[in-house]
């Protein structure tokens, strides 16, 4: 996202989503296990420290049908938060 951008570095946003595709699905409060997400194609969800802030990394089916996941987003935690209404 362009909040995601503008704080976090190439770098890190590299390293968090090279993690989450590695199945390290991070830790924190927020943190769970995701070995029936990946079998039954649900969206994952990782949550990562980076410099301090929260940063969410989500991939979200494209199908229940087939469960494939074509894209990731890289939120802020509070981003994530606002966008979708959970504040």
């Amino acid at each position: 996202t362009r909040a995601a951008r503008e704080i976090l570095t190439v770098g890190e946003i590299f390293v968090v989503l090279h993690r989450h595709s590695r199945g390290d699905w991070g830790e924190g409060p927020y943190h769970t296990t995701h070995e029936w997400f990946v079998e039954y194609g649900m969206r994952l969800d990782s949550h990562y420290q980076v410099r301090g802030r929260d940063v969410l990394v989500t991939t979200e089916p494209t199908s229940r049908l087939r469960p494939r996941r074509d894209f990731t987003t890289v939120f802020l935690f509070a981003e994530y938060h606002r966008v979708h209404g959970l504040e």
